[in-house]
């Protein structure tokens, strides 16, 4: 495993630390369009719940709770020994009640993803990947029993929460850059337009009407009320992914050279930073004054954005109408 460059969500942070350098064209590809779903109250990239089961470089696989009763007698445990064993990771939802390392121990349900990749038989604890520390990715330790409790705690009808997942690095996999995909999200992202979905079981906005939801958060918190810090920091990490993207895509030479697009995305990402550092500080102090600031910054990050998307856009899409000319 290595640090994750995203992680505002666990799926994410178990992503990044797994995957290999061959892909990231697949990234590149996507985690640019942006949602809100209103009834998980979360900004997510698009087709968040299927990143992991899409991802070209991870075999997935995933079995209801039923055979963990069937085969393993109601002993997690003994299923995840033994799919560590094969070199699988386990992706598992417990509730972080029984989490000594989480700050919703012994205080309230809490059911959260875990991304389980060792155990010590000697300790009798996994070790386990989550956002644990101040919703900071980190890798820990717990034991057998706070895992067993927290699984066998979760009573939902949603079966995503129940089911457990088998990850495994793939060894023979390709991908590639594809510049019409790339180009179709950023302009749904900049348009706010519903990429293609079979499934849609709650009310989402998309990509800049998304947006509108955090200046509605800004104006509730006027009320004395936190802010969500999540949806600040998933548009930092957008940020720190599109100038890798840039990066990426100016050393194939579809980019414009002589534009100045690496750098106004990394000013960009800058700045996004500190607006993610004001929401933070504003949580700490609850200062009214501050909230002003945050929403001044948004508005005008925003605009930026949106105005380098344009200017990006086209420049991609002369780069493609050349590449089809050539062709």
């Amino acid at each position: 495993m290595r640090t994750p460059e995203v992680s505002t969500y666990t799926s994410y942070g178990c992503l990044f630390s797994i995957m290999d350098d061959r892909l990231w064209p697949w990234i590149y590809n996507n985690f640019i369009q942006i949602t809100y779903a209103h009834t998980w109250g979360i900004f997510a990239f698009d087709n968040h719940v299927r990143l992991l089961s899409n991802c070209p470089g991870i075999s997935y696989y995933e079995i209801p709770r039923t055979v963990v009763d069937y085969k393993w007698d109601k002993k997690i445990k003994n299923l995840i020994i033994e799919a560590l064993e094969m070199d699988y990771y386990m992706y598992i939802y417990v509730d972080r009640y029984y989490l000594k390392q989480s700050s919703s121990y012994q205080k309230y349900p809490s059911p959260h993803e875990v991304l389980i990749c060792g155990y010590d038989l000697n300790k009798s604890t996994f070790t386990i990947a989550d956002n644990l520390e101040n919703g900071k990715f980190i890798v820990t330790e717990c034991t057998f029993d706070e895992v067993e409790k927290g699984y066998w705690a979760i009573k939902t009808n949603y079966d995503f929460m129940t089911n457990i997942r088998y990850l495994k690095k793939k060894k023979e996999y390709t991908c590639e850059i594809n510049l019409p995909q790339i180009i179709f999200n950023i302009e749904n992202y900049l348009f706010s337009k519903k990429n293609y979905d079979l499934i849609q079981d709650q009310e989402i906005d998309y990509g800049f009407d998304a947006y509108h939801r955090l200046l509605v958060d800004i104006s509730n918190a006027e009320q004395s009320l936190e802010l969500d810090w999540r949806g600040f920091h998933l548009l930092y990490e957008h940020k720190i992914l599109m100038e890798m993207r840039i990066k990426y895509l100016l050393d194939l030479e579809v980019v414009s050279h002589s534009s100045n697009f690496l750098e106004a995305i990394i000013e960009l990402k800058n700045d996004f930073l500190v607006l993610r550092n004001l929401v933070i500080k504003y949580n700490l102090t609850l200062n009214p004054n501050i909230l002003e600031r945050i929403k001044r910054n948004l508005e005008d990050n925003l605009n930026r954005e949106r105005s380098y998307l344009f200017n990006l856009l086209n420049d991609l899409k002369q780069n493609v109408q050349r590449e089809y000319s050539i062709l």
